[in-house]
């Protein structure tokens, strides 16, 4: 199966049909997430999940429709458009890019940059700047 191909079952399988177990067929163990966790990377399937729950609780229905799609052997790259709603009705669309690299047919690195400031502007959040007090 091609690197696109992949790519493509992950958002169908994962987000879309919400197979939480796909996660273990798809990533490999050890696999390294960039622009998901707070901290900027996180590795390991088990931290992947962690992520991967707190969405699905936040929103238990999501959408992603894959918009644009570029892949060579080692690498695939997505654009897509994520809709989701959350447990009280609660809609939100936004949009995000993601390149994975696979080995073996395993997703061994992603690489994430989802508008996340829209999605928490759709849910009522308000940025407000830090101030240091001194």
């Amino acid at each position: 199966m091609s690197t696109s191909e992949l790519l493509k079952q992950w958002y169908e399988e994962v987000w879309n049909k919400a197979n939480e177990g796909f996660i273990d067929e798809m990533m490999h163990k050890d696999v390294i997430v960039h622009g998901l966790d707070p901290v900027g990377t996180s590795k390991g399937i088990e931290n992947f999940k962690v992520f991967y729950k707190n969405f699905r609780d936040s929103f238990p229905t999501v959408q992603v429709l894959v918009k644009s799609l570029v892949s060579d052997e080692e690498f695939a790259a997505v654009h897509c458009m994520v809709m989701a709603k959350t447990a009280t009705g609660k809609e939100v669309s936004f949009t995000g890019l993601c390149v994975g690299r696979y080995k073996d047919g395993k997703l061994t690195e992603g690489w994430n940059n989802f508008d996340f400031l829209k999605m928490y502007q759709q849910l009522g959040h308000i940025l407000v700047a830090e101030i240091e007090s001194k």
